[in-house]
């Protein structure tokens, strides 16, 4: 009897849990399940440095570089230095056969010294000459030569005279230089420096003109050039300080300072290029000539400043399927500010908040009436559009941008009134005339995204300034340290 009252209790039991279960089951079909929150990326607001800077590949050369060519033909019979020698002033470098050098001085000797013979005997003549005709023109004598003949060999003594100078001088120029030639047998260098490269050996005959030794000053400061696009010049400046990294030395970070920027124009690959070169000191003889490397160029630089991650710029949350349409619609006017870059923010549509900021600021500043203001926005979205609708390479961008706030400018200035539309000319003038200072030190308005107390992303409208293409520095105080930052989110994993 107590037997089937136990079994009757757990039937009892083992009843009510099945009938839970089906109850949860039941519950959960008639339900909408509730969709778990999206996982972030995230990042804390740091203080740290920020350097700017432009990345070209480029190659090391010396500096100072001489060609020393042969200065005569002849065979070389002696070589006395090599490529990586280090030189001084008077050394010598090879020797030419002296022996024909020898002989073209003594025959120069020999006929200046007939052309100084023959100089002597015509001036001998002339004086002959000059006594004829003193006895000529007396006619005392009974032998005395016609005057007529005389005066003719007086001037063709004197003729004789002029040609023995002339190859006097013809022939002291050659001695002179077959003297030369004799004195740069040796071939000496002309200053202290060091041997690039040797293109002759002993025994060679070598014609005038083509290099012997190629010298450089020194090796323990050599240049780094570099091919940059025209649209980075304008960020660069002499004296900026540069960074270099070759793959023979992958450990080091060699120092330079950025010396000359073009002038002259190269076309490669259908882009306008500048060559800049920048000198690096090289105490230890690390470099050396033809070395590929990195270039960096430090263009502007912060520390300690408070940053957020680009990424964290570039965010936005993702559009929910029940949000109304009007949430996702995008702003309707993105002008741009003064930045580095000629496209501005339009390039990146997360910043377009830049846009909205400076059109504040203009309404501000020319003190538009409401049918201004819609006329203006109307005419932002036409430039907005076509730019949005631009070709994806940096140039035909960059022009279709400039072309579309020239018409942007042309289509709103007769909107304005006359004092608006002098304003509005002062604006882009100043604008245009900033110094290169505030133009590398753009000032924009950026959006981020905060976490709150909820773990729900809040977001926070900042000012933007230097960017190293990592982090960018904010202005202000919208964020503090350690705020967390949203840069990515991922869909939440469907549930089983």
């Amino acid at each position: 009897m107590r037997m089937l009252v136990g079994m009757g209790f757990a039937g009892f039991v083992l009843a009510g849990a099945v009938g839970l279960g089906g109850w949860a089951v039941a519950s959960r079909q008639g339900r909408p399940a509730v969709e778990p929150p999206p996982s972030y990326r995230t990042e804390r607001v740091s203080r740290g440095p920020i350097l700017a800077s432009v990345t070209v590949e480029g190659a090391l050369a010396a500096r100072g570089v001489t060609h020393v060519p042969a200065p005569f033909p002849g065979q070389v019979i002696e070589v006395s230095a090599d490529t990586g020698d280090s030189i001084v002033a008077g050394q010598v470098l090879a020797r030419f056969d002296a022996a024909p050098l020898a002989a073209r001085r003594d025959e120069a000797r020999a006929a200046l010294a007939e052309a100084r013979a023959a100089r002597a005997l015509a001036e001998a003549q002339v004086e002959r000459s000059r006594l004829e005709m003193g006895r000529a023109r007396t006619g005392s004598l009974p032998d005395a030569p016609p005057l007529a003949g005389v005066e003719a060999d007086l001037r063709l003594a004197e003729a004789q005279r002029a040609i023995a100078e002339a190859r006097i001088d013809r022939e002291s120029i050659r001695l002179r230089e077959s003297e030369a030639a004799l004195a740069m047998a040796e071939l000496r260098a002309s200053f202290d420096g060091v041997i690039l490269s040797r293109a002759v050996q002993p025994g060679q005959v070598v014609n005038p003109g083509g290099p012997l030794f190629t010298l450089a000053r020194s090796l323990r400061l050599v240049e780094m050039q570099a091919a940059i696009d025209q649209a980075e010049t304008g960020r660069l400046r002499p004296e900026q300080e540069a960074e270099i990294l070759v793959a023979a030395h992958p450990e080091r970070l060699f120092r330079g300072r950025l010396r000359r920027i073009g002038p002259e124009p190269q076309e490669t690959g259908g882009k306008v290029v500048y060559r800049v070169i920048v000198d690096v000191v090289n105490e230890d003889l690390a470099l050396l000539p033809g070395m590929p490397g990195s270039l960096r160029v430090i263009t502007d630089r912060r520390a300690e400043v408070l940053r957020v991650p680009n990424s964290a710029l570039r965010w936005q949350p993702p559009a929910r399927a029940d949000a109304p349409s009007a949430s996702r619609a995008r702003p309707a006017v993105t002008l741009s500010v003064e930045t580095d870059n000629p496209a501005g923010p339009f390039l990146d549509p997360a910043i377009s908040a830049q846009g909205v900021a400076w059109f504040e600021a203009m309404k501000d500043d020319l003190s538009l009436s409401p049918e201004q203001i819609r006329e203006v926005r109307r005419h932002a979205e036409t430039m907005r559009a076509a730019i949005q609708a631009a070709a994806q390479d940096p140039d035909k961008r960059r022009e279709t941008v400039r072309a579309a706030r020239q018409a942007f400018t042309r289509a709103i200035e007769p909107v304005l009134t006359p004092e608006q539309r002098q304003r509005y000319r002062a604006l882009q003038e100043a604008r245009r005339n900033r110094t290169s200072g505030e133009r590398r030190n753009p000032v924009a308005v950026g959006r981020v995204h905060v976490l709150d107390d909820r773990g729900q992303p809040r977001p926070v409208q900042v000012l933007t300034g230097l960017s190293d293409g990592r982090y960018t520095e904010i202005l202000g105080e919208d964020l503090a340290p350690g705020e967390v930052l949203v840069l990515d989110s991922q869909p939440p994993a469907p549930r089983s």
